[in-house]
């Protein structure tokens, strides 16, 4: 067999292994990117992660190679010649790459628009901050191949401070992956090739000594990098400027918010005095769980309509924090329990940067949410009183969302400590803190069955026994909600229980709040009054169906409150124009919003449209608007993010279809004709041209034996 037919059966095994094996590696940032990039992205991916790749941390990568100077070697005949045709293959792997990226524009080298590529890439970029995921992950997405030597690569120039420090030695771990791959590929082809086509016995000594050689060389690739870690120079600390600020004791404190749309957002804050490492200044770990929920802090739902909640997608679910004068190592100045009782037993680095003498490390990991924070809190060991609302509502699932149907929608857990005299000034006494803070939304708990409700304080906070406010620590409970006065204004009244009237005064300034000294608190006895209408109860989903490559969509919405709801208007439009910014998506039929619909009491109404999705992965529906009136006034909110999963098409579709772009480019779209396609196969005139010239060759070479 010759060199052609090793060319063309190693190409086909790189795009098979690439597309249907290295390109998983990638799966989040598919789910997140494919549908902007479209269906060539995951073979873009693939073939990338397989040159440049770390063979070492993923094995697939090291298989795959293996596998095809396997395929090389068979079919290419002789050592030398494998190895020329190997080295010829991944050449041109890398000419592949370039004409696959170009194809995801329409493009070819020889069609290149410079300014329409900017500014497609542009539109990318601004979209994919609005269609994130949820359970994207920045810690799995940097782990996937060559992206995690990038993020590495990136890290060194960011702390740097300048790029002007980026030289070559920078992108030397990129260039040793490469090298291991082709090494890799050109042994295992040369093996291979020179053992098949060997007339006299092969001997198993001969295959052994090849094995080892093989692995001596990756041992001694591997050896030759080893990481540097460069250490700063001490130095004094530059303070914060906070003055006025003496909270020498310890703390215990609630915040709860309800918000115009009926939702409840809680946080329970807790601080005792530590003797914590004189080196860190602060170090906490965060524990998030649907963070990206959290949009009503701004009110009436603009961060979410914004789209800008979405990025919190990527925030891992585990971040753990340390601001140190000194250099730190994980788990160094006592700061290994904190790690320990969070889960995080492969932290990665995040981010690291000095700021006012100050090194800032952030690092990473996703866990076990439930597992980490029962840990977390079941580890405080506090005796204040309001750690027992903190631990009740744990234990028994409220605050772990998705938990149980009563469970929050969100929930963050900070816990940590901070040695403050490292950071302010000496007018600030605030003394070493070891603290716990949690921070829950609960969406959708107050709806319009009346307009005047007294909400008991047990039931804001789920928690119905005494609460202590010892002379010795500073302790508060706050409740922010909405009010309509007399001229139909909205406005936010508060109430704040403490044993310092002055702390409370200096949380809730303002003409509409009410405090109380007082040194317990009882829940069931305690509460508010509202007047003021939330929105109505209503039950909302978005499901779908793809087939024959059109996707259908379906949208339900049904009225469970007491009052009929007139002039309902449902929109996804959004849905639709981030996607159509990219050529993403295309309406086929339906439209995706119905209007001016009236709903009684327990009627449902719904709407349906189809779409073409021109990409892979998962396609987000940030939120749906909804309108209406009740009773005489108009609401508005928006639904929670909806992913409408698109399948991968068949590798010989998406690579038939990088061609295409350069095929008509040169005016020879023929080649493009489709001659055959199903589930599983797509052959077209230039298949069909590529299979003759193997099988021909592969005649050519038998008759060649045959003879000889």
């Amino acid at each position: 067999m010759g060199k052609l037919a090793g060319i063309i059966t190693g190409g086909i095994s790189i795009v098979i292994l690439a597309y249907t094996e290295i390109s998983s590696l990638y799966r989040p940032l598919i789910n997140w990117l494919g549908p902007l990039f479209g269906y060539n992205f995951p073979l873009f991916l693939g073939i990338l992660g397989l040159i440049a790749g770390n063979p070492i941390n993923h094995p697939i990568i090291l298989l795959s190679w293996i596998i095809i100077g396997v395929v090389i070697g068979v079919f290419s005949g002789k050592g030398f010649r494998a190895a020329g045709v190997s080295i010829l293959m991944f050449t041109l792997s890398l000419s592949l790459i370039s004409l696959i990226f170009l194809s995801m524009f329409n493009m070819s080298i020889l069609s290149l628009n410079i300014s329409i590529l900017q500014s497609a890439l542009l539109n990318i970029f601004h979209v994919s901050l609005y269609v994130v995921p949820a359970g994207t992950s920045l810690i799995s997405i940097k782990n996937e191949p060559v992206i995690s030597t990038l993020y590495t690569i990136l890290l060194k120039i960011i702390g740097s401070g300048t790029t002007g420090n980026v030289s070559f030695t920078l992108f030397e771990p990129l260039l040793l992956n490469v090298i291991e791959n082709l090494i890799i590929v050109v042994t295992i082809s040369s093996i291979v090739g020179s053992l098949l086509h060997r007339k006299k016995h092969i001997k198993k000594k001969e295959v052994v000594t090849a094995v080892i050689a093989v692995i001596i060389i990756l041992l001694m690739i591997t050896s030759m990098y080893v990481p540097v870690n460069s250490n700063n120079t001490n130095a004094t600390p530059s303070a914060f400027s906070i003055t006025n600020l003496n909270t020498s004791k310890p703390m215990q404190g609630s915040l709860n918010y309800i918000t115009e749309n009926g939702s409840l957002i809680s946080s329970v804050a807790l601080a005792n005095n530590y003797s914590s490492n004189s080196n860190v200044a602060f170090a906490a770990v965060i524990l998030n769980n649907n963070i990206s929920t959290l949009s009503h802090f701004l009110g009436d739902h603009k961060f979410a309509v914004n789209g800008l909640s979405s990025i919190l997608n990527i925030v891992p679910d585990a971040v753990f924090i340390v601001v140190t004068k000194n250099t730190y190592s994980l788990g160094a100045s006592g700061t290994s329990n904190l790690l320990k009782t969070s889960g995080m037993t492969s932290p990665k680095l995040i981010y690291n940067s000095t700021y006012k003498h100050f090194n800032i490390y952030i690092y990473g990991q996703n866990v076990n949410y439930k597992t980490s924070a029962e840990s977390v809190v079941n580890n405080y060991h506090s005796n204040q009183t309001m750690y027992s609302i903190l631990k009740n509502n744990t234990d028994s699932g409220y605050y772990i969302p998705g938990n149980s149907g009563n469970s929050v929608n969100a929930s963050i857990l900070a816990y940590g400590f901070g040695n403050y005299s490292l950071l302010f000034k000496n007018n600030v006494n605030i003394g070493e803190k070891e603290f716990l803070v949690g921070i829950f939304e609960n969406k959708n708990v107050f709806h319009s069955s009346g307009s005047l409700k007294n909400i008991r304080l047990s039931y804001i906070l789920n928690y119905n026994k005494t609460i202590k406010f010892p002379s010795n620590e500073l302790s508060f409970i706050g409740i922010i909600y909405p009010n309509t006065t007399s001229s139909g204004n909205i406005v936010t009244d508060r109430v704040f229980y403490s044993n310092n009237a002055a702390f409370a005064k200096n949380l809730g300034s303002n003409q509409n709040t009410t405090y109380y000294t007082v040194s317990e608190v009882t829940p069931y006895s305690s509460s508010v009054h509202v007047n003021y209408t939330f929105p109505a109860y209503i039950y909302f989903n978005i499901h779908y169906k793809t087939q024959n490559g059109i996707t259908t969509i379906y949208t339900v919405l049904q009225n469970r409150d007491n009052s009929t709801l007139r002039n309902v208007n449902i929109s996804e439009s959004k849905f639709l124009s981030y996607y159509y910014k990219t050529n993403s998506i295309e309406l086929v039929s339906g439209k995706p919003f119905k209007n001016n619909v009236t709903l009684s009491t327990n009627q449902y109404d719904n709407f349906s449209y189809q779409v073409k999705l021109n990409g892979t992965g998962d396609y987000v529906i940030p939120y749906a608007s909804i309108s209406y009136n009740m009773n005489n006034k108009s609401h508005n909110t928006t639904s929670n993010q909806f992913i409408v999963k698109s399948p991968e098409k068949n590798v010989f579709v998406v690579i038939n279809s990088a061609f295409d772009p350069l095929f008509a480019s040169i005016n020879a779209k023929f080649l493009s004709t489709t001659l055959f396609s199903d589930k599983y196969v797509s052959v077209n005139i230039f298949d069909l041209i590529l299979s003759s010239i193997v099988f021909l060759d592969i005649y050519i070479e038998f008759r060649g034996r045959r003879k000889s």
